[in-house]
């Protein structure tokens, strides 16, 4: 976990990745995409991100979501972790209440092309609120970021049993600017 970090190792540590032949079949099934096109995945969508909306980038990784995952208690461990911190400024305490908080991977999709990495989704009495997140190690990224909640990790990484402290204030901070944009949309 520690040596030879790279982006993309960060964020699916962090946020997990979509499932990719569930990935695949969604944009099958809404794309009417060739399956020949799929024999470079990676390739096709760093090519073919601007055709889709960010919007349509998430809800198609809302349907690939890694197996056995559950929006409602997210792996791997940061993203449960983080999912907890903003359910508990949310206020949560019944079962319903966590429904209405959701957490999703967008690691390899085309959303992750447009700088989102994972999402939350909160539904409110009026709508359905997103706040988007970016996990970088790298400071200078600058204009890239597009996502609402962009943060720096250690490219050496964090380990939640040997850095417990940082670890925590670490992702409380995160949380606390997701609860920020959150407010921001007319959440709680």
């Amino acid at each position: 976990m520690r040596e030879g970090y790279t982006g993309h190792l960060i964020e699916r540590e962090l946020f997990g990745e979509i499932n990719k032949r569930k990935y695949k079949e969604a944009l099958q099934k809404n794309y009417e995409i060739p399956s020949a096109v799929f024999d470079n995945f990676e390739l096709f969508v760093k090519e073919s991100w601007k055709k889709i909306s960010l919007e349509k980038s998430l809800a198609l990784a809302k349907e690939a979501q890694p197996e056995d995952s559950d929006p409602t208690e997210p792996t791997p461990r940061f993203a449960g972790d983080l999912y907890a911190y903003v359910a508990e400024e949310l206020g949560f305490k019944k079962e319903d209440d966590f429904k209405k908080l959701r957490f999703y991977t967008a690691v390899r999709s085309h959303a992750d092309q447009r700088g989102v990495d994972a999402f939350f989704e909160l539904d409110t009495a009026r709508e359905t609120i997103f706040v988007t997140l970016d996990v970088t190690g790298n400071p200078k990224k600058g204009d890239e970021w597009r996502a609402d909640v962009v943060f720096e990790w250690p490219m050496d990484g964090l380990d939640p049993k040997l850095d417990k402290e940082e670890w925590a204030r670490k992702t409380r901070e995160i949380a606390d600017r997701v609860i920020y944009e959150i407010q921001k949309r007319g959440g709680k």
